[in-house]
């Protein structure tokens, strides 16, 4: 890795905790998009997370 890379990974850490994080950022936003996610994915998993085949947690 080159030092721009690694500086710049350095100062993104350095963010992370600034964040705001919303508990549902998983959840559906639009009206749509979880047939849209249902269409791609198939059913939700036993926490509501869409994931792709031979996806694990």
């Amino acid at each position: 890795m080159n030092e721009a890379n690694q500086s710049a990974r350095v100062a993104e850490v350095d963010y992370m905790d600034l964040v705001d994080v919303h508990p549902d950022v998983h959840r559906a936003t639009e009206p749509d998009e979880e047939q849209v996610l249902r269409d791609l994915y198939g059913e939700p998993d036993e926490d509501g997370v869409f994931r792709a085949d031979g996806e694990d947690a």
